[in-house]
């Protein structure tokens, strides 16, 4: 509402605030993983408090990447600085359960209605032997990963496994 704080208001208010957006390099898109475990009071939540996410992604692109993957002090991978993680790994899809810290997106929601994926726990190791990876969130829709680590990932329009295509 408008006004003074300490007056009950009748109505509320809504803020929009809108601005462009650079396009994404989709032939290149580097992802990193971040070193320290990641912990949030709000881990899971669609909120607007990204604090911690923003500092990861900042990290990462200190070192050239464009998004850090993130995991939680038991060492299991949540998610992206900003995105939901897909992991194909010896022909299965994989993503993180959401008790790990992952968020409910819409399009991580499509994916798990349109393709078979199997939910489960994932670690360093599972990234380091993925032989696709691919990020989802509503403003990049399905993006796949060039690179982790400096290792070569294919990067493909259209996966050969899933036969998902990003519609960014």
């Amino acid at each position: 509402g408008g006004g003074d704080w300490a007056v009950a208001t009748e109505t509320g208010r809504i803020l929009i605030f809108a601005e462009p957006l650079p396009p994404l390099a989709t032939d290149s898109y580097k992802l990193t993983t971040h070193r320290e475990p990641f912990t949030s009071i709000l881990q899971g939540l669609k909120t607007a408090n990204y604090w911690p996410n923003l500092l990861a992604l900042q990290q990462a692109r200190e070192t050239s990447c464009d998004e850090a993957l993130l995991f939680n002090p038991s060492g299991h991978l949540i998610s992206a600085c900003m995105a939901n993680v897909f992991v194909i790994r010896d022909g299965v899809l994989l993503t993180p359960p959401l008790p790990t810290g992952a968020r409910p997106g819409i399009t991580r929601a499509w994916v798990l209605r349109h393709r078979p994926v199997e939910e489960r726990l994932l670690t360093s190791s599972d990234l380091s032997h993925a032989d696709e990876i691919f990020l989802t969130n509503s403003r990049i829709g399905i993006l796949p990963a060039a690179s982790l680590d400096h290792r070569a990932l294919p990067s493909r329009e259209v996966s050969t496994m899933t036969g998902i295509v990003r519609h960014a």
